[in-house]
């Protein structure tokens, strides 16, 4: 199994156990909707709700609804206001990625992610931003565009990450 990591923060942003593709200078996963019960059953731990008196401090049972990927990884919803604010994060962002990496050729690197911002900077409008589980500023911005795939009829959530903002781990 391999994981997908933050290359500045180390933060999880996703796994192989999706199907993962490469696309212009961006991983891509596709996302979907999903509902998960934090039910904890009491008869697992020896409970027996009948013999015992009702639990009014108890916290009560809820589900969750949301998209797998932002579940599963904690991401934090965000935004920006306008382009830009996100090309100023950016130039920190890039940044911040030369000082981790150090990229052995500077060139391939800006060419990398210079095409895959400009791609991002066009689909601006139609974006929703993530931020990792530590929220650290300096971390990559998971972005999220809904999309028809090839076959299907609905729109999906598609999310994309900065192919050089990532490392892979395996495990």
């Amino acid at each position: 199994m391999k994981i997908f990591k933050c290359a500045v923060t180390g933060d999880e942003l996703f796994t192989d156990a999706k199907k993962v593709t490469v696309e212009g200078g961006f991983y891509k996963v596709e996302g979907r909707q999903t509902s998960r019960s934090n039910k904890i059953d009491d008869s697992v731990f020896g409970g027996n709700a009948s013999a015992e008196e009702p639990n009014e401090a108890g916290a009560e049972d809820s589900d969750v609804q949301g998209i797998d990927l932002v579940l599963d990884h904690h991401y934090q919803s965000t935004g920006f206001g306008k382009k830009k604010d996100y090309q100023a994060y950016m130039k920190t962002y890039i940044k911040a990625l030369k000082e981790k990496l150090n990229p052995a050729d500077t060139a391939a690197f800006d060419a990398e992610i210079l095409a895959a911002f400009k791609q991002a900077a066009e689909w601006f409008k139609d974006l929703d931003f993530y931020c990792s589980e530590s929220m650290d500023p300096d971390g990559i911005i998971v972005l999220c565009k809904w999309e028809t795939p090839e076959g299907k009829t609905d729109e999906v959530p598609i999310f994309y990450y900065y192919k050089c903002g990532t490392k892979e781990e395996k495990v």
